[in-house]
């Protein structure tokens, strides 16, 4: 047992020299697991999208009378961060791409204003828009 011992040893610490038959056995247990892992075995992929279950953009108030519109938009849904006129860009699209009601028209952003949460990160985007 202490021979198998002293292997397993030596290859947890990498003393094997190159062109070695361990050596060679430990980088070919390597490739196995590199290659034929699951990739659901690991969950720190960042999130690319939102789930469908979650709304990215929701509208908090409207005002008919003005044609204005203001809405919550997820600063998951942005690649961030982004210069300003960028990010105006992407926060236009966002809105036109997930409200129906402004998919065919035409509308401009007044302004938009970053909502800060406790831990100093942008909690969602308060964006007006006229139509």
């Amino acid at each position: 047992m202490g021979t198998l011992g002293r292997f397993f040893k030596r290859i947890f610490l990498w003393t094997y020299e190159r062109g070695t038959v361990p050596y060679d056995l430990a980088v070919g247990a390597i490739l196995v697991f590199v290659l034929l892992t699951p990739r659901n075995w690991f969950s720190d992929r960042p999130q690319l999208a939102l789930p469908s279950s979650q709304v990215g953009v929701v509208l908090i108030a409207d005002d008919s009378i003005a044609g204005t519109e203001t809405f919550h938009v997820d600063p998951r849904m942005l690649a961030l961060p982004l210069p300003e006129p960028e990010l105006e860009r992407l926060l236009h699209d966002a809105v036109r791409k997930n409200v129906p009601d402004l998919k065919g028209r035409s509308f401009q952003i007044m302004h938009f204003t970053p909502v800060m949460g406790p831990d100093g990160q942008v909690k969602y985007y308060e964006v007006k828009v006229k139509f």
